[in-house]
């Protein structure tokens, strides 16, 4: 939205303009300047992670409000959105971060399902007409502060592992399981040097991963740095957390 003043230019002999530029209007709402380019990019994309604090209106698209012209992929992703919906897992996500952050990182888990392959900086191209419940590309970088932001939610490990593990049938056991993942990221503080699944030292972290065993639902996990091998610190580095 733009405010035109006019006025006589006593130089110029003529008349001129003056444009004031207050803001954007969006889906029938006004957004400032400042709001604009906070919650959306150029284009008017709405940005995944806001640049500061504040809230505003979901923008996710459900996967039964496509238009009647629009035509998707839908392969198996309706499958693992109803798994995801029937274990409460969607449920849990957007109660502690948020429909739009929930949809995001289930679209992001299933194109690592989809590809076998953890990618994830191919992630914008390839979601291009795929059936996801988050309809936006995500860019890699905004990938990164996307998966940044999920941390700085207050309380979050403990909202959302409660929330899994009140799901558990009464009488389930739990299992884990530890694993090794190879790192050269020289960011990434927990990458040490460690002996490697085939033999040989590498640079890893691990990760150890909580689940029912019976149900399979995985309610837990631990990263840790990728020196450590021993078992009984890893059960210490788990049930300490």
């Amino acid at each position: 939205m733009v405010e035109r003043l006019y006025y006589w230019d006593k130089e110029k002999h003529r008349g001129c303009e003056k444009r004031n530029y207050l803001g954007y209007v969006v889906g029938n709402q006004f957004y400032s300047n400042d709001d604009y380019h906070r919650l959306f990019k150029r284009g008017g994309v709405k940005r995944l992670v806001e640049q500061d604090d504040e809230s505003v209106k979901s923008g996710s698209l459900s996967l039964d409000q496509l238009g009647s012209l629009e035509t998707k992929l839908a392969a198996e992703f309706p499958v693992y959105h109803a798994i995801a919906q029937e274990i409460g897992l969607t449920e849990d996500l957007a109660a502690v971060w948020g429909k739009d952050k929930a949809n995001a990182a289930l679209s992001i888990a299933y194109q690592w399902l989809h590809t076998g392959s953890n990618a994830a900086y191919l992630y914008e191209s390839w979601s291009v007409n795929k059936l996801l419940p988050y309809s936006r590309g995500i860019s890699s970088k905004e990938m990164s502060e996307f998966f940044a932001s999920l941390t700085e939610v207050s309380g979050w490990r403990k909202d959302f592992f409660n929330a899994r593990i009140s799901r558990l049938p009464d009488k389930e056991m739990l299992s884990f399981d530890a694993t090794e993942i190879a790192a050269e990221a020289a960011e990434i503080s927990y990458a040490q040097y460690g002996m490697g699944k085939e033999g040989g030292y590498q640079r890893q972290l691990g990760l150890i991963l909580l689940v029912g065993h019976e149900s399979h639902m995985p309610v837990l996990f631990r990263v840790l740095p990728g020196n450590i091998t021993d078992v009984t610190t890893v059960q210490d580095m788990l049930f300490g957390f």
